[in-house]
Parts: structure tokens; C-alpha cells; sequence
């Protein structure tokens, strides 16, 4: 059988939900497959996430300062490197991507475009575009049900949904047997407006208040940090809320913490928050459009609470906290994620996608 050449087009492959899914799935094909696998990135920086050898990294050095000179260089390095690599299936995970493959790939080659996020939150000019760009595609794939409901029926009748595995490696590494919970909340993502963690740092104003003994350790790095690091010393937390910046062994910490929190005012399919899960963390979660709510049954595997509701979330970690008998059985019930979104189940769903795309052709 002649091997595919499954090429993915991305911006990067910083630390990013996208970025570590298009990682692992690569490494998931080369190891499950014969299939050639390669990624386009229009940059040269460092990846995030370990990759196998044997899959090829076409990095773009960008020397064009001016925006239109930028798109047509963009352009042409994956119409060049598509056609040298002998692309048979591209796929691009966002429109900006979508738009660049749908241009350059060559005649005959299946298109695959993916969202993974609420587009309802984008400019108007970035809706149409994203709906646009998944027109032009032979298939799509989308996270959530709900985003996939964002899109026009065309889209949605050749679309799949289908979740993010667990595929960050650690979560399987640590010895739960061992592991002693801490009195400490964690969180995790970008210091972004979207992430909510100004909602959740005064929320832990009011846990503080009945529970000096807890601290709030929040992972990730980005433009806020300043902005969050004064709204702690103006709430008087310095001691006990500790922005400790972008850690890849974060997951061990949330493994010892008693509480997750998932603080976001909108969202895809958080990793974040399936990872805590799946440490037996009992886990807070906005009712965020979209995932939240088709990972948590509320009461059962965790707990939901309205976006933007800094004393709802500060009720309801205080609940926890103060009912450890409910926060062990929630501890129970979220790990069973495990099994639901088990990497091997996951990455073939998405390799058998891209098959039944390309014989559809």
C-alpha cells in the first residue's frame, strides 16, 4: 500500500492546547502508522512538546516586516514545501491556516480544517473568515458539539467531533498511591483576559478569609502577569496566591492540590482542566461556552459554576474544602476521564477521519 504524507500546517508549536495535540498525534501516526508525517510552522522558534525523530519540521524564518509581504511569503513556502513533500493529506488546525493550505495544496490532495475554540468571541471579520476557510475544506473536525453548532449545516454534514485525548504523558507518571493532597488550589493557562484568573484571585479573597492555610498557585505566563500580580498585593494575598510562571511539570502540583479551578470566560476543549481530572483532582469549572459542560456533570465528577461569579466560585471551593467526604467521591468520579479520553481511542478516531476523507475524494 503507497504510504500518505500527512502534512499539518501550523503558526507554531509553542506551548499551546493545539500546539500539544498536533504534537502528539503526529507521534501517535508515526508510531501506529507507515504514513510520512511532516508539520509546516511559520516560525523557527523552539517546539514546546517533544517530537519524534522521524517527523519532519519545515520551519519558515520570517524576514518580511510588512503584513502583505508577509501573507505572500506564507503563501508560497507551503505551495513549495506541500508539493516537495508530495502532500496527499494537509490539515490545518486553524482558518488563518485553512485559508494558506486551501490556497497552496496541490490538485487532489484532501484538506482537513479544525476549530477548536468559540468563534462567537472572534471580530466579525474573523467569524466569516473561519467559516469561509471550513467551507473550503474536503473534511473538518471540531472539539465540542457546541462549536461545531457555530458553524453553517454545509460544514457540520462532512464535520466529526471529536475530543482532545489526555496526551500529556506525566499524568500517567505520577504514583497516586503516594500522593499526599496539599491545602492548595491550582489553576493553570495564559495570564489572559480570556482565562478569568482575575475572577478566580478574588474569589480566593473570600476562601482565604475562613481558610488562611490555603494557597492559590496559578501555572502559565502572559501579557496580565503584572495586572494579576498588583491585583494580589492590593488584596492583600502576596503570601498566599504565587504566580509561578510557565512550568511544564505543573501537572505534578495539581496531582497534590485538593482543588483544580477552571476560571475562563470561554474555552474549546480545555486540556487543563481534563488533565486535572484525570489526576483525581476535584475540579471547578466555569459554565463556559464551550467544554466545560461536556466534560463535568455537575455534582458528580466536579462542579460548575457561572462565568464571570467570583462569590459562587468562592462558595463552592469553600464547599469543597470543608466536605472532604464530597470532594474524595468527586476525586473518584473524575478520573474515570481517563478511560473516555484515552489517547490510542482518541488519535485513531482522528487518523480514521483523515482516511475516510481522502477515499471520499
Amino acid at each position: 500500500m503507497k504510504k500518505n504524507s500527512i502534512v499539518f500546517i501550523m503558526s507554531s508549536l509553542g506551548f499551546g492546547g493545539a500546539e500539544r495535540v498536533v504534537s502528539s498525534l503526529c507521534n501517535w501516526i508515526v508510531n501506529n502508522t507507515e504514513d510520512n508525517v511532516s508539520i509546516i510552522k511559520f516560525d523557527n522558534k523552539d517546539n514546546a512538546y517533544e517530537l519524534d525523530k522521524r517527523i519532519n519540521v519545515v520551519s519558515m524564518i520570517n524576514n518580511k516586516k510588512n503584513r502583505i509581504s508577509a501573507i505572500i511569503e506564507r503563501y508560497k513556502f507551503c505551495k513549495d514545501n506541500l508539493k516537495q513533500l508530495n502532500a496527499t493529506i494537509v490539515v490545518a488546525m486553524f482558518y488563518q491556516t485553512e485559508i494558506y493550505a486551501k490556497l497552496s495544496k496541490p490538485k487532489g490532495c484532501v484538506l482537513i480544517g479544525s476549530e477548536r475554540a468559540n468563534i462567537n468571541e472572534r471580530s466579525y471579520i474573523s467569524k466569516v473568515l473561519s467559516k469561509y476557510a471550513a467551507k473550503k475544506c474536503t473534511g473538518f473536525i471540531f472539539q465540542t458539539n457546541g462549536i461545531k453548532e457555530c458553524y453553517q449545516n454545509s460544514v457540520q454534514k462532512q464535520s466529526v467531533v471529536i475530543p482532545n485525548a489526555i496526551s500529556n504523558k506525566k499524568v500517567y507518571e505520577i504514583d497516586y498511591s503516594k500522593i499526599k493532597k496539599e491545602n492548595v488550589i491550582t489553576a493553570m493557562g495564559r495570564l489572559d483576559e480570556q482565562k478569568g484568573f482575575d475572577v478566580l484571585i478574588n474569589a480566593f479573597k473570600e476562601v482565604y478569609n475562613r481558610h488562611p492555610e490555603y494557597k492559590l498557585k496559578i501555572f502559565g505566563n502572559g501579557l496580565e502577569k503584572n495586572k494579576l500580580q498588583e491585583l494580589i498585593n492590593k488584596l492583600g494575598l502576596s503570601e498566599n496566591v504565587i504566580l509561578c510562571g510557565a512550568n511544564q511539570d505543573a501537572i505534578f502540583e495539581v496531582a497534590k492540590s485538593k482543588i483544580y479551578v477552571l476560571s475562563s470566560r470561554y474555552e474549546g476543549m480545555p486540556n487543563a482542566l481534563i488533565e486535572a481530572m484525570a489526576t483525581s483532582t476535584a475540579c471547578i469549572s466555569t459554565d463556559c461556552k464551550f467544554g466545560p459542560s461536556e466534560l463535568i456533570a455537575d455534582g458528580k465528577n466536579g462542579l460548575l459554576v457561572p462565568v464571570d461569579d467570583a462569590e459562587t466560585l468562592a462558595t463552592k471551593i469553600l464547599f469543597l474544602i470543608e466536605n472532604d467526604s464530597v470532594r474524595e467521591n468527586i476525586e473518584k468520579e473524575a478520573m474515570k476521564i481517563r478511560k473516555k479520553l484515552d489517547a490510542n481511542t482518541i488519535y485513531k478516531k482522528y487518523y480514521d477521519y483523515f482516511m475516510g476523507a481522502k477515499n471520499e475524494k
